[in-house]
This record gives C-alpha cells, structure tokens and sequence, in this order.
C-alpha cells in the first residue's frame, strides 16, 4: 500500500510539473487536477525543496518579466510568484513523455505489454 501511494505521488509530481512547464498557474493546475490549491503549494514547496522546480525572481523590474502584465509599479506584482523547471525537473517529464510516445507505439502496432 505504501509502493502504491509512492507511485501515485511520483504520477502527481510528474503531472504538476508537466502543467508548470506549460506555463500554468497553480490556480488552473488545481481546478484541472481537482486538487486544493494549498495541496498543489505544498507539491510545489516540496519539488523546490528536492530541486524539481526553482522559485524566479525578478529583482530587475517588470522588464524582465515573463508575465507581461504591462504594470507600471512593480510593487503590484509583489505576490506573483514564477517557477521554472530544473533541469533534474525537465529530466523527469521528459522521461514520462518518452515512456507514453513508447506505449503508444506499441498500443498503435497491436503489440501487448507485460
């Protein structure tokens, strides 16, 4: 029970990640995922901590910015908080990627897996 609960988390982790790198807020990622938005915070907290995502900072100004907001005061933008992939994070959904490409090969040759 406990394997299965690890696998699952491991799933989890590996689909937040995926909805991150398409540059999705944690607001839509827990209205997809039917998750609470504090859940997927402490998801996101721990794949900081174990070096899956880091937390970016914009220490420049708006100029910088991804989220082109076009705001004039960079102090309105105070609580926005932007993550990116580690390359240990972009390792592990790529992985995934692969892993579905291959069973779908196989799926689309009639082949069955063990």
């Amino acid at each position: 029970m406990i394997q299965k609960h690890v696998v699952e988390m491991s799933e989890v982790t590996k689909e937040i990640l995926s909805r991150i790198n398409e540059r999705k807020t944690l607001d839509v990622i827990s209205k997809e995922m039917d998750m609470r938005e504090s859940t997927v915070r402490a998801r996101v907290d721990s794949m900081i901590h174990e070096g899956y995502l880091a937390e970016i900072q914009y220490a420049s100004g708006c100029g910088m910015c991804p989220m082109s907001c076009n705001s004039q005061s960079p102090s309105s933008c105070s609580g926005i908080k932007i993550y990116a992939l580690t390359e240990k994070g972009k390792r592990l959904i790529e992985f995934r990627y692969s892993k579905k490409k291959e069973e779908k090969m196989i799926e689309k040759q009639g082949i069955s897996a063990f």
